[in-house]
């Protein structure tokens, strides 16, 4: 898939997949940020319909109301993630998906995080 359509109002506009960096969420409303800085926001559409409709391997949940586009990653810090494209975007990552988005990435190297027992 390389394009998908959104509503807004009563018309489908396009969005090109790769363009997108991350897509948050408000209340009952769908917000896309794109690479350059754009921002649409949808109707009444949940983060997790949004996820469901488009490719699993290009996008991934961060906190309850956060995706990101993983090729748009620039660094992965502790409790942060910083998106390149369109200025500098510092998201928070919650714990409950820190190992969900470590498991579709590729780690060169030791983590050095410690493990709770």
């Amino acid at each position: 898939m390389k394009i998908f359509f959104y509503r807004d109002n009563w018309t489908l506009r396009k969005i090109f997949v790769d363009d997108v960096l991350f897509f948050e969420i408000d209340k009952n409303y769908l917000t896309i940020v794109l690479g350059q800085g754009e921002r649409h926001k949808t109707s009444r559409c949940s983060l997790e319909d949004a996820l469901k409709q488009l490719p699993s391997e290009k996008f991934a949940r961060i906190n309850g109301s956060q995706a990101v586009a993983l090729e748009k990653i620039d660094h992965i810090g502790r409790t942060s993630v910083t998106m390149i494209g369109g200025g500098n975007y510092k998201l928070s990552i919650s714990p409950k998906y820190i190992r969900h988005l470590k498991s579709k990435i590729v780690i060169i190297g030791k983590d050095r995080t410690v493990q709770k027992k």
